[in-house]
C-alpha cells in the first residue's frame, strides 16, 4: 500500500494511474502519526514537524482534526505550479538540518539555502565537515541526544560543533564589523543566534513567538 496526499493508503495500480495522488504523502504521513500520538495522549492540537537536510515541513491538527486543503502550490511560490487535489495542509521553509550558517555584510547571521549536505554533513557528524548547521546549534542547544542519533549507532561530536560556532563568532567579531550582535531574519537564524549565546554563558534569548500564549495568537 502506498501513502496519499490526504494521508490515507491507496494499492499499486491506483497509485500508478494517479500519481498526483502522491504529492507530499511522506510529510503527510508524519501528521497522521502525529494524530494517532496526540489521540492516546488526549491532545486536540499539535504541530507536526519534520526538518530533513535541506528543508523543513509542518502540518497542523486543530480541535482533533488534521487541517486539510483543496489546492496547493507546488515548486515554490515565484515559478510553483498549482494543484487542486485533496491534501493534508503542508508548509515548507527552504531551510533544514543541513543549512550553512554564516555571517553576511552588515554583520547579519544568515542560514542557507547552502547545506553540507549528506557528506561530509553537520560538523557534528565528524565527517569532515567544516561549517556550522542547524543541526549543530541543535545539539549544542540539547535538543540532540549525543548518544542517541540514529539509535545510538552514530555518535556526535559537540566539541567539534562548537569549535565552528566559535569560528562564526569570531567572524561576527571582526574589527570591519560594526560591533552589534547579527541580526536575525528566520527562526533558523534565531536558532544559530541561542546556540552562539550558550557556547559564550549568555541567558539564551526567548522569542516573542515562543512566549505569545496560544489563545492571543488566535484572537489574531
Amino acid at each position: 500500500l502506498i501513502v496519499q496526499s490526504t494521508g490515507g493508503l491507496f494499492d499499486i495500480d491506483d497509485a500508478k494511474a494517479s500519481c498526483i495522488r502522491m504529492l507530499e504523502s511522506g510529510p503527510a504521513a508524519g501528521v497522521i502519526g502525529t494524530k494517532v500520538l496526540c489521540d492516546s495522549l488526549g491532545m486536540q492540537n499539535a504541530i507536526a514537524f519534520d526538518m530533513g537536510g535541506t528543508t523543513a515541513k509542518a502540518g497542523v491538527i486543530h480541535e482533533g482534526t488534521v487541517l486539510m486543503t483543496g489546492s496547493a502550490l507546488i515548486g515554490g511560490y515565484a515559478t510553483g505550479l498549482p494543484v487542486q487535489i485533496p491534501m493534508i495542509d503542508i508548509q515548507e521553509v527552504g531551510t533544514g538540518g543541513g543549512s550553512i550558517a554564516r555571517v553576511e555584510t552588515g554583520n547579519a547571521l544568515r542560514v542557507g539555502p547552502e547545506s553540507a549536505g549528506a557528506s561530509p554533513g553537520p560538523v557534528c557528524y565528524g565527517l569532515g565537515g567544516t561549517e556550522p548547521t542547524i543541526t549543530d546549534a541543535n545539539l549544542i542547544l540539547g535538543r540532540l541526544g549525543v548518544d542517541r542519533f540514529l539509535g545510538g549507532e552514530m555518535k556526535l561530536r559537540t566539541d567539534l560543533a562548537e569549535a565552528a560556532l566559535k569560528r562564526l563568532e569570531e567572524e561576527a567579531d571582526k574589527p570591519n564589523s560594526k560591533k552589534r550582535p547579527p541580526e536575525l531574519g528566520s527562526k533558523q537564524d534565531f536558532q544559530l543566534q541561542q546556540a552562539l549565546n550558550q557556547l559564550k554563558g549568555e541567558p539564551v534569548m526567548v522569542s516573542k513567538t515562543q512566549t505569545e500564549r496560544p489563545e492571543a495568537k488566535k484572537e489574531e
